[in-house]
């Protein structure tokens, strides 16, 4: 298959999940995080070395660059392990199920062995076991997060739905979309993909 990148669309997407969080922070499974979901280390933050360079916080570029780079190994990932071609939504669900449980799980999941048999329909199904934390709690919004990937890959619907997944001790969202800008024209019966504009929105001015 060719070699394929995360869209613009699959980045707001990947985003509008993992939040946008410019100080360390717990994720809701419990792992040291900062930015768009940058895994810093596994397990609480609690002062560890590779926490030093985070101490002081990071800026909205910062947490962008650092987005981007894991995004590119997770491209690589899903380019490497899957074998039939796919489409660029198809592509954009894989990676952003591969950004939240890690290239060893897309590896080693059933999702990619039967989507390698060329049984692309069992992928949004096969993906939902994926919804707990460390401890084998059904994490609400893990469970959000895995119905909006098994649409956007079965259905090319990039509207993620409402919630995000906050981090751990939040009680709210670690990244509040506003209402889509006024210069962002919807397509003819997209009104239900607002949540996917402002996303968009939320993104537009990172480098």
């Amino acid at each position: 298959m060719g070699e394929h990148r995360l869209s613009a669309r699959g980045e707001a997407f990947i985003a509008h999940f993992e939040g946008l969080r410019t100080k360390l922070y717990n994720d809701p499974a419990g792992h040291c995080s900062i930015g768009v979901g940058h895994l810093v280390h596994l397990g609480r933050c609690n002062g560890a070395r590779s926490e030093a360079p985070f101490r002081n916080g990071i800026s909205r570029e910062e947490a962008f660059r650092l987005m981007r780079k894991d995004a590119a190994r997770f491209e690589k990932a899903v380019n490497k392990a899957v074998a039939p071609d796919l489409e660029q939504h198809e592509f954009d669900a894989l990676v952003s199920f591969a950004y939240n449980v890690g290239a060893g799980a897309l590896q080693r999941s059933s999702a990619l062995r039967e989507l390698n048999r060329g049984h692309k329909a069992a992928l949004p199904s096969l993906i939902m076991p994926f919804v707990h934390d460390g401890k084998g709690n059904v994490i609400s919004g893990l469970v959000r997060r895995r119905r909006a990937e098994g649409d956007l890959f079965a259905h090319a619907d990039y509207d993620p739905g409402p919630g995000h997944s906050a981090p751990e001790g939040s009680s709210r969202a670690a990244h509040e979309v506003e209402a889509p800008h006024p210069s962002l024209q919807l397509r003819p019966g997209e009104a239900a993909h607002l949540r996917e504009w402002a996303a968009l929105v939320a993104i537009r001015d990172w480098p």
